[in-house]
């Protein structure tokens, strides 16, 4: 019995052996042809090659850099002697609105005639809210109010390139569905204009500061929505669905936030 394993476990092993040389002797010689075939370099004509691919990495690095060091300068602002707010809840919004984009940012870009366009502000918003006001200390009836608070703003701006002439205007609809109570203005002011005036913006009238940044000069009159110092008087009421604003005439001196 004991020769008949060891008979077996020999023939086993022989039988693996076999496969294993087959599958060498089909395997080399398609190596075998690649080798003969592949083109066979000298060592000055090697090490000239490694040299060409080196060079060639480092000139993609470079071109990697300066494409970093440009994106990092264009984000770089300019040094001003203005001190924004720390406080989240008190740092004001911008002029224009922060939904605004120049046109030659925008998807129409990609229309002919438009990509140079930068003297054109467009800016579109839509807000929708749900809420859930359970005995509204507001009110004076105690009930359960679901209601869903829609808020659509539309802006447009002509700047630059009729200086110093420019334009704005700027509408926004709200509206209130799904409540108990009647409607307040608080919710409610469909098809507004909200913002509505002409400039006269003088770019160099005042020259520049100590650290280069221009001091233009800017008369708004009409009807304005915008934020003043910490907004406690004088913002946008970015939470409510009605806005502020006022009519009148303001006059800047020097440039936004500076």
């Amino acid at each position: 019995m004991k020769a008949l394993q060891l008979h077996k476990k020999k023939t086993s092993r022989l039988r693996v052996i076999a496969r294993l040389l087959a599958g060498t002797l089909l395997i080399t010689p398609p190596i075998a042809f690649a080798q003969e075939n592949a083109p066979q370099l000298s060592g000055q004509e090697y090490e000239l090659d490694q040299k060409r691919r080196i060079s060639d990495r480092l000139q993609e690095i470079e071109e990697e850099n300066t494409s970093l060091k440009a994106k990092e300068t264009s984000k770089a602002e300019t040094p001003t002697y203005y001190i924004p707010v720390r406080s989240y809840g008190l740092q004001r919004e911008t002029e224009p609105p922060r939904y605004v984009r120049q046109l030659n940012k925008t998807w129409l870009k990609d229309i002919e005639g438009l990509e140079n366009v930068d003297w054109v502000d467009l800016g579109l918003e839509s807000r929708l809210r749900y809420e859930y006001r359970d005995n509204d200390f507001r009110r004076n009836k105690d009930v359960l109010d679901e209601p869903f608070l829609l808020r659509t703003r539309l802006y447009a701006a002509v700047k630059s390139k009729f200086d110093p002439f420019r334009a704005t205007i700027e509408l926004q609809d709200s509206r209130r569905f799904n409540s108990v109570f009647a409607p307040d203005n608080r919710d409610f002011n469909k098809a507004d204009v909200m913002q509505g005036y002409g400039e006269l913006y003088f770019k160099d009238t005042l020259g520049k500061d100590d650290l280069g940044n221009e001091r233009p000069i800017s008369i708004k009159a009409g009807r304005m929505a915008f934020e003043l110092t910490d907004r406690r008087l004088v913002a946008r009421n970015e939470w409510r669905n009605t806005t502020n604003n006022f009519q009148g005439l303001r006059t800047a001196l020097g440039p936004a936030k500076k």
